[in-house]
């Protein structure tokens, strides 16, 4: 289905191409904005019905602390294939510019205006190019082309950049850039075994390595990788594999300077078990670790923005502790984690995203400061039996929908329940609503078949259609007596005034009948301890 979405994306992060996926697909959430370790703000919009037309526009920046900029090659899984008009016009902290490989139409002005914009360095072909779209740039600005100049292209000045090659000590090779004085990593060329050098030596001059750059081992035969201290970006796809048979790095060890890991770096590697992620880490991208092999994950506190998806379909994945930095549990960061039974959510975090733990092998879940549970958050945990929800305000569509042992439910705080939230917990009891509640949205609690009362500890709220359809046969919506006037003209379930105190679990028998079954073995007993003491004394000698 084709989208005209525009929102907005942190910019040190970036994605080449969308990728088959291993596991069912979820939805990505839109209109979201996100910061990355240098501030910056996209917004653009994604078009296509298939991976081969899925495209992605950019169509304006908000500049961040990167003056030296590579444009991401990627949104949420569209290639960025085009740069509209006007989107970086007026950014007048830009020195340079690295344009993607995919790139294939640049607007009118797209760069107009960038006093300090000195060059722009193309990796792909030469793109449609709009009406002035380097217009009023610093003096001397130069387009530099991929090894050999456009044929025929004379707007502005143009010259040839070529990268460089190394070897480094483990038999690695590959080519590098330097821009800005500082080394980016730019493309594998071979051997198994990779190890990054803080510093290579170019004409007589130490540059330092700051960066491995897009795709530059894009499924490649790396088993073993070893990153110097002093990089601080891996960027998009650096090390990723492709939808098949998953790349076979099985070793990374990180550099204490790390600050960032791009979106889909580590995607697909499913000989990679274990990573150990340093404190001066900040940047998690989008489905960094999607679709790898890691059994357990220590997120340090200094990280404090982690992309969606980032643990996505890891599905050996039985241990996690989250930093204590962050404040959201993005989308799908966990989905189909069916090893994953237990998680601690630190204090401040207070959202937790749209299907972050969709599928999951949860048991138990104290939700601590969380605020708002997006859609589908916890779908189909069909291991989860308790919820602490105190704090939790509202509960999108399907949060917990089919999660088959859920037993209760108590919230202290909340004022929105939505379509179909718990709809199919089959083993919920009861559950008890706070005074706080406003809105109770249809099918709500549809189809949980042991569902045997609701209780309300305040007035009426709005009530959906088919809110308890399908519950027990015995259901019924209980009420404070302070509130019966609220409640007065309800008719849509069997009803009574509560006193408000705890309900009893259902079991599938009521009180009364326990009562009664209680008796019967008490008298059972008495009748046979009377007639084992007659036949004593009947059979005594005289």
């Amino acid at each position: 289905m084709s989208s005209n979405r525009i929102v907005k994306l942190a910019v040190v992060v970036m994605l080449v191409s969308v990728l088959a996926t291993t596991c069912i697909a979820l939805p990505s959430s839109s209109g979201s904005s996100s910061l990355t370790p240098d501030g910056g703000v996209y917004e653009y919009k994604t078009e296509g019905i298939s991976a081969e037309t899925y495209m992605a526009t950019i169509t304006g920046y908000t500049e961040g602390h990167e003056d030296f900029l590579t444009i991401q090659t990627g949104i949420e899984g569209y290639p960025v294939k085009a740069i509209g008009p006007d989107a970086f016009r007026n950014s007048n902290s830009l020195k340079a510019v690295v344009i993607p490989e995919k790139v294939n139409s640049i607007g009118d002005y797209a760069f107009a205006d960038c006093s300090s914009l000195e060059a722009a360095y193309f990796i792909g072909e030469m793109p449609s190019m709009g009406k002035g779209v380097f217009d009023n740039t610093a003096s001397g600005f130069t387009i530099y082309c991929l090894n050999e100049v456009w044929s025929g292209y004379n707007d502005y000045k143009t010259a040839v950049w070529s990268p460089y090659e190394y070897s480094d000590s483990t038999g690695g090779r590959y080519s590098y850039y330097i821009l800005n004085d500082e080394i980016t990593i730019f493309r594998y060329i071979s051997g198994e075994n990779i190890s990054i050098p803080s510093f290579i030596e170019n004409n007589g001059k130490r540059y330092p390595v700051v960066s491995i750059g897009p795709e530059s081992f894009y499924k490649c035969s790396v088993k073993t990788v070893s990153i110097a201290d002093g990089i601080e970006r891996i960027e998009d796809r650096a090390f990723s594999w492709e939808h098949d048979n998953g790349s076979p790095l099985s070793s990374v060890i990180f550099p204490d300077t790390l600050v960032s890991i791009g979106d889909e770096a580590f995607r697909n590697c499913k000989s990679l078990m274990s990573v150990d992620l340093p404190k001066s880490l900040r940047y998690i991208g989008f489905e960094a670790f999607r679709d790898s092999s890691l059994t357990s994950i220590y997120i340090p506190n200094s990280v404090n923005y982690v992309g969606g998806g980032a643990f996505y379909c890891c599905y050996d994945l039985k241990s996690v502790r989250l930093s204590q930095s962050m404040i959201e549990i993005p989308e799908r960061m966990f989905g189909y984690c069916e090893l994953l039974t237990s998680i601690v959510i630190p204090d401040r975090i207070t959202s937790v995203g749209a299907s972050a733990f969709y599928k999951t092998g949860l048991k138990s879940l104290d939700l601590n400061e969380v605020k708002t549970i997006e859609r589908e958050a916890f779908y189909g945990c069909t291991n989860l039996k308790f919820i602490d929800a105190d704090e939790v305000r509202v509960i999108n569509n399907e949060a917990f929908y089919g999660c088959t042992s859920l037993k209760s439910i108590d919230f202290d705080e909340i004022g929105s329940i939505g379509y179909r939230s718990f709809g199919k917990c089959t083993s919920l009891d009861y559950v008890v609503f706070s005074e706080s509640l406003r809105n109770l949205d249809e099918d709500s609690f549809r189809g949980c078949t042991s569902l045997s009362g609701a209780y309300f500890e305040g007035p009426m709220p709005v009530i959906g259609d088919n809110a308890f359809k399908n519950a027990d046969n015995d259901f019924k919506v209980h009420y404070l007596k302070y509130y019966s006037a609220s409640w007065s003209g309800f008719n849509a379930y069997n009803s009574a005034v509560w006193d408000g105190s705890s309900p009893s679990s259902n079991s599938g028998i009521d009180n009364s009948l326990m009562i009664l079954i209680a008796a019967i073995a008490v008298t059972v007993v008495l009748v046979v301890s009377i007639a084992i003491l007659f036949k004593k004394k009947k059979g005594r000698s005289p």
